[in-house]
């Protein structure tokens, strides 16, 4: 079950962190305007992750969970290197991209904390909650110090970096909370 909160806490905080500041990310870039289409296009392709998950979580748990830090860590690489350079185009991919990866992530969490947990699922639900929660809370403030003392810049390494921990855990969780193949 530490596995799974963990995992919790690190991949909301790395999501937030990017999502909580993306006009501040995306301005430098010439796409101070384009919030609009940059979330619009996160939010289609969650809803895509979330049909995707909806249909294959009973069968591959596992498989799923790394496949979301994998694409929200490959969106975070695309927004930070897009910030050093200067091309705006891929930061819509890595929208895209990172809805794919974060749409399903609450189902693959729940469930993942309730198989874990097994007749303690009430109280892992809890726990999960107060993790999620605690990573929105830090994520705003983690991202506003990072964008105010290192710059635009700094989150999407940042996030990367909760990601990599988030993707590293779920791969070593193979037994006691993300069980299966993958």
């Amino acid at each position: 079950m530490g596995a799974v909160l963990a995992v919790t806490a690190s991949f909301v905080l790395a999501h937030k962190i990017l999502y909580t500041y993306v006009a501040a990310l995306i301005e430098p870039l010439g796409l101070g305007g384009r919030t609009d289409t940059v979330l619009l296009l996160l939010g289609l392709t969650s809803l895509l992750s979330i049909a995707l998950t909806g249909a294959l979580i009973d069968r591959h748990l596992r498989t799923l969970a790394l496949t979301a830090c994998v694409l929200v860590a490959v969106a975070a690489l695309t927004i930070a290197a897009a910030l050093l350079g200067t091309a705006s185009w891929p930061v819509y991919g890595a929208a895209a991209i990172w809805g794919l990866g974060f749409g399903g992530a609450a189902t693959l969490l729940q469930t993942a904390a309730a198989d874990a947990a097994d007749t303690a699922a009430d109280l892992a639900q809890s726990l999960l909650v107060t993790c999620w929660n605690l990573g929105i809370a830090a994520a705003a403030s983690t991202g506003g110090l990072l964008l105010d003392h290192a710059g635009p810049n700094s989150p999407p390494w940042s996030a990367l970096a909760l990601l990599a921990l988030a993707l590293t855990v779920t791969a070593a969780a193979r037994w006691h909370g993300f069980p299966g193949k993958g």
